[in-house]
């Protein structure tokens, strides 16, 4: 798949939707999640943390083999959805 139709897709999913799109075993009851996904272009891995286990009030870390400006963008996206679920605080996009 292309970055731009991962993100396309990307956009598409509800705000409550989020972690079950990198997790889809994931039933809803904490705001953690992880995946992983190969694109075209190299590899995109996220890991979402709530506050019990975060740094900071939340951590949304994003990383892989995609230019440094891909990976931000598409943090900024999955940023905007986690903080419109409201689980307790915003989260803080980390890079590695």
């Amino acid at each position: 798949m292309k970055k731009k139709e991962f993100i396309n897709k990307l956009k598409q999913v509800s705000i409550y939707g989020v972690q079950k799109f990198f997790e889809p075993d994931n039933d809803g009851s904490c705001p953690c999640f992880q995946g992983k996904v190969k694109l075209d272009e190299g590899t995109l891995q996220v890991w979402g943390r709530c506050w019990r286990v975060s740094k900071n009030a939340q951590d949304l870390h994003v990383w892989g083999t995609l230019p440094k400006k891909d990976n931000k963008e598409i943090a900024e996206i999955i940023k905007k959805k986690l903080d419109k679920q409201k689980w307790y605080n915003p989260y803080t996009i980390m890079g590695k």
